[in-house]
């Protein structure tokens, strides 16, 4: 029988190498009550690739060169195939065996459900555990103002209503990098439910394609994070979501990550 709720991942050239963690962890989830949509980029041999699955997947081409018109169009099949719950995971990391367990239960209250994330290395081996846990307590409300200066919202620790993407969707401005930063702004500026938690966690692999790092070891450019935190005002702006991005605020501020200002 189908479930209501799926877990959706984006598949690039280069992330073959981190499937077997990837893999490993949704099979050992304690709740195995959830289906399993793959955005393919242009990868061969998917069936070989996630052989090891435990369960079927069903793989998506949008055929879009936009990255936030690959996540649009990804979530508008969610919707169209009659989910009603998004889990979104990262196919270079892995999670702990409760986050789909832990994940619904909050998604019975909430419109958006956001767990922390432990950092690993390239090898998968852990850094530090729930970096954002130094910033919000668990339980913690988000709030547009919350995201407005830096996001911990990612495609890997988050998952949201379906219905929370209208048929009708979209933006002018597509040149945005840190597509889930824009994303989840527009969401929270709806004044939708949403909530923190460390009761489980993604773990979040540090290496150099990350658009941002939450590792003083990997090295990113600081014009790079200029680039896009200007691009992300700009798209904020056109949308009349804000108009001073000094206006932001944390709920909970207790400690500066390292790439802040």
């Amino acid at each position: 029988m189908k479930s209501k709720h799926v877990f959706v991942t984006f598949l690039y050239p280069g992330a073959q190498k981190y499937l077997n963690q990837f893999i490993h962890s949704l099979n050992n989830q304690t709740d195995n009550d959830f289906d399993i949509i793959v955005h393919n980029d242009g990868l061969k041999k998917i069936d070989f690739l996630f052989s090891k699955l435990k369960k079927p997947i069903k793989c998506f081409e949008s055929g879009c060169k936009n990255l936030f018109d690959i996540r649009l169009q990804t979530f508008k099949r969610c919707k169209s195939e009659g989910y009603k719950y998004i889990i979104i995971g990262d196919p270079d990391d892995y999670f702990e065996n409760n986050r789909i367990s832990i994940t619904k239960t909050f998604l019975k209250d909430y419109n958006l459900v956001v767990n922390d994330v432990t950092s690993i290395n390239e090898l998968g081996q852990i850094k530090k555990e729930k970096i954002f846990s130094s910033r919000l307590d668990n339980y913690s409300s988000i709030k547009l103002k919350d995201i407005i200066n830096y996001n911990f919202i990612g495609f890997t620790n988050s998952a949201f209503l379906v219905d929370l993407i209208s048929d009708d969707f979209n933006i002018s401005n597509k040149n945005v990098i840190a597509v889930d930063w824009l994303l989840f702004t527009i969401l929270l500026s709806k004044k939708i439910k949403a909530i923190f938690t460390s009761d489980t966690v993604s773990f979040y692999r540090q290496h150099q394609n990350n658009i941002a790092s939450l590792d003083s070891e990997v090295i990113i450019n600081n014009k790079h994070i200029d680039n896009v935190r200007n691009l992300h005002y700009k798209a904020i702006n056109d949308l009349r979501i804000i108009n001073n991005p000094n206006e932001g605020c944390t709920n909970i501020n207790k400690t500066k990550f390292w790439w802040e200002k």
